[in-house]
Order: C-alpha cells, then structure tokens, then sequence
C-alpha cells in the first residue's frame, strides 16, 4: 500500500535520527571498545506536508483504512533525498495537523507533522 499522492513534502525542518548499530563498552585504561552489533537499523524521519483541505480529508480516510490501520501498518513511502522507495510506518500512529494560510486572502492550507520509521 502506498502513502497517498496529496501534498507537498517540505523539506525545512526535515530530520533523519538513524539509530546506532553498534554497542559501546567502556574500559578501565584505553579507549571504550565498539562493536557492530546490528546488521541494519531503523530510521525515525521527521516529516511535514502542506495539504488542501480535500487532501486532508484523503489523508485522514487513509490513515483509518484497513492497509495503515491508524498508523500500525506498514506502507511505500518515497526517501526524498535517495528516490528509493522504502517500508515506512508512523510512530505511535501518533500526527498532527496544524492549520496554515498560503498568504493573506488565501485559502486555508493545513500543515500535517508526522515522524515516520523505516529500516535502512
């Protein structure tokens, strides 16, 4: 299941927080000593949409289906920066809907903040 075709991603404020992949030890003398301790990792991505209000009620009719299943699911998400398609999830199905104005006498525009995960 894709994430659906509405908004725009917007790229200020975008954030990758890859997890660590290798376990740290401290010694008594020397330099802690580090391992690999994971073959791959999860990413947290924190990411905004601007959307209509008709792409805010898509994506809310998406996000209840059955496929993401209030943000359980596993879903296509496009990386912006790699243009790799990857498995993306929302953290806690956790989201956040911000209302925005495109400019004075514009029609009104909401601003949706997500953190999505996925295996790198």
């Amino acid at each position: 299941m894709p994430w659906p075709s509405v908004g725009k991603l917007l790229l200020n404020g975008y954030r990758e927080t890859p997890e660590s992949a290798v376990n740290r030890t401290p010694m008594e003398k020397g330099p802690p000593k580090q391992a690999k301790v994971k073959s791959r990792r999860m990413v947290p991505r924190a990411v905004r949409y601007r959307m209509t209000p008709a792409e805010r009620d898509t994506w809310e009719t998406w996000f209840t289906g059955a496929e993401c299943n209030f943000g359980s699911g596993w879903f296509d998400w496009i990386n912006p920066f790699k243009g790799i398609t990857t498995q993306a999830r929302i953290v806690n199905g956790e989201y956040q809907f911000t209302a925005a104005s495109a400019g004075e006498g514009a029609p009104l525009e909401w601003e949706l903040s997500i953190t999505l995960e996925s295996w790198e």
